[in-house]
């Protein structure tokens, strides 16, 4: 993927985190370093969404991620990983809703639950923390993000994704 085409991409889906936090703002506890972490935890997610749904591959992933936070953070490696882990936390939810339907609540409450919690990576291995969570506005934000995932999200990107693929087939 070129240069110009991996910002384009880049510039793209940190918009769309910004569409994504909208979604779970009221939710956030967060202080204002938190809601920097939130949008690169958004980022993270979107790259999983991404490669899970066989957008990107993890060359192309790690490309957009560094472009993001070159331009955006610095040169902060710690974010850097701290964003990749939790790409991977993420496609892994994904893969276990895609093979276990009956548990989809389950996998996407995790997914609610770490983004409203950025960087935490709490796979509730150790127990479901009920005690923060209210089920009924973990479904209603998963309805929205799912539907912004299916919507809005591929009519942001696609564009973009098309090119690539158009660049691809020509080289």
């Amino acid at each position: 993927m070129n240069k110009r085409l991996t910002l384009e991409l880049s510039n793209e889906i940190g918009l769309c985190c910004g569409g994504l936090a909208k979604i779970l703002e009221p939710h956030y506890n967060l202080n204002p370093s938190g809601l920097d972490n939130a949008i690169l935890e958004n980022y993270g997610f979107l790259l999983a969404e991404l490669l899970f749904q066989g957008g990107l591959d993890m060359d192309e992933a790690c490309s957009c991620l560094a472009c993001f936070i070159g331009v955006n953070v610095g040169s902060d490696t710690h974010k850097f990983l701290e964003v990749v882990k939790s790409m991977q936390f993420y496609v892994n939810l994904l893969q276990s809703i895609n093979k276990n339907q009956e548990e989809e609540f389950h996998y996407a409450s995790i997914i609610i639950y770490n983004l409203l919690n950025p960087f935490l990576r709490d796979d509730f291995n150790n127990g479901i923390p009920l005690q923060k969570m209210n089920v009924i506005i973990y479904l209603e934000l998963y309805i929205q993000i799912k539907s912004f995932l299916q919507n809005d999200f591929p009519q942001c990107i696609n564009p973009i994704l098309e090119k690539i693929e158009t660049e691809n087939l020509n080289q």
